[in-house]
């Protein structure tokens, strides 16, 4: 399946732009993802939270592509595992299926990035 974006809004403390994500995120999705990340930054949030529950499997491509994005908003200092590492502060990931949550972990991603078990406890972190 290729991949699918539908962008949807919630309004709690700040304005936060969700990317539901169906599919694969790969080299080949890539520009369907920039462009629907690209269409959530234009309604004025930075805050964005990717829901990962059917998202099928993730390549190192669509890691880089979270890394840059990442980078690009808004890295800052912060405590995980009890190591001052960069942490996102405007990019949130929910819901992993199990084999994608396992990639994260094996690529280090909870380090980088707040990961959520739900989507809801994810925007209340903003």
């Amino acid at each position: 399946m290729d991949l699918e974006v539908i962008v949807s809004q919630s309004k709690g403390r700040v304005p936060v732009a969700i990317l539901h994500l169906k599919g694969r995120l790969n080299l080949g999705s890539l520009d369907k993802f920039n462009q629907a990340v690209q269409s959530a930054l234009n309604s004025g949030t930075v805050s964005l939270v990717f829901d990962l529950a059917e998202l099928e499997s993730i390549s190192s491509a669509g890691l880089g592509v979270l890394v840059s994005l990442a980078k690009s908003l808004n890295l800052t200092p912060s405590s995980a595992k009890g190591v001052k590492t960069p942490r996102s502060t405007n990019v949130k990931l929910a819901a992993p299926s199990p084999s994608v949550s396992n990639v994260l972990e094996i690529a280090g991603f909870d380090w980088v990035f707040e990961i959520f078990d739900r989507v809801e406890d994810a925007v209340a972190s903003f």
